[in-house]
């Protein structure tokens, strides 16, 4: 008989799956060892590397990054979880790395109910590369983050999204994509990531009815728990949906060769860009 899934467990490792998922979509390198997954693709924004077993201590984390990132001369960063993985977040401070980027993980343990779509709206799964690409605009489109906007393309093309244990939707204004969600099914988990709506058809309630939805689909593919990664602006949406916190934080903490060239390009005090493909 099936243990009960885990959901802080369950959500990593589905988050693990999805960094592999998009290494494969865009090209490049996976290597998975003595419990460290590093993920190498044609991006900075697609060069992670998250402790997958926590019995590796952080010294043995950040030598692996930097060894297997040793050729990208634009860095990468390391992804953790507190309270987990809050030794890797004090060696790698330690060791010049930046924080950046925050969110809380969330989960619902039931089928939340449907959202109500707009009437003027059209709701299409993704089932083409014609639809791929549209995914991929409104991505591009909906965010003012640079990693978002670069890495768009190198996802979302030909089929990478069309496949058994993913299913994503656009919300279609017209013929104009507008808004998208997608979730991704492993460890009998559902993670909704991409939530995204271009500004101008955003308070029209796409994204809160796009989430049930990828939710939704999630739980009838067969998880038994869904999550997303919310940020403090978002979290109150997805608690309403009946999303409920983890008590965990991801953060992304940018590599010293990462943290000189960003600040070096936006100035002393700019924020950090974004990995994490979240949900908002």
């Amino acid at each position: 008989m099936a243990t009960q899934v885990d959901p802080v467990r369950g959500s990593a490792l589905n988050e693990q799956e999805l960094w592999r998922e998009m290494v494969r979509w865009s090209g490049g390198r996976i290597l998975e060892e003595a419990g460290v997954l590093l993920v190498s693709g044609p991006s900075p924004y697609l060069r992670v590397a998250i402790r997958s077993d926590p019995r590796i201590d952080a010294a043995a984390v950040l030598a692996r990054a930097t060894d297997f990132f040793a050729a990208e001369s634009t860095g990468f960063i390391v992804l953790v979880r507190r309270p987990d993985d809050e030794d890797v977040e004090r060696a790698a401070l330690a060791a010049g790395y930046r924080a950046g980027w925050t969110e809380r993980p969330m989960a619902i343990n039931g089928r939340p109910s449907a959202g109500a779509m707009p009437d003027e709206v059209e709701v299409r799964a993704v089932a083409d590369a014609s639809a791929v690409l549209d995914y991929g605009r409104v991505v591009a489109l909906a965010n003012d983050d640079p990693g978002e906007r670069e890495r768009a393309p190198l996802l979302f093309h030909d089929e990478t999204i069309i496949a058994p244990h993913i299913a994503a939707f656009i919300a279609y204004l017209g013929a104009e994509p507008v808004a998208c969600a997608m979730t991704l099914v492993s460890h009998r988990v559902a993670g909704v990531f991409y939530v995204a709506t271009v500004e101008h058809a955003r308070r029209r309630g796409l994204g809160d009815a796009l989430t049930r939805m990828a939710a939704r689909t999630g739980f009838e593919m067969g998880a038994e728990t869904a999550w997303l990664g919310a940020s403090e602006m978002g979290a109150d949406l997805y608690r309403r949906i009946g999303f409920e916190d983890l008590g965990s934080t991801l953060v992304e903490l940018a590599s010293p060769t990462t943290t000189s060239i960003w600040l070096r390009a936006g100035g002393p005090g700019s924020p950090m860009p974004r990995w994490r493909p979240g949900s908002s």
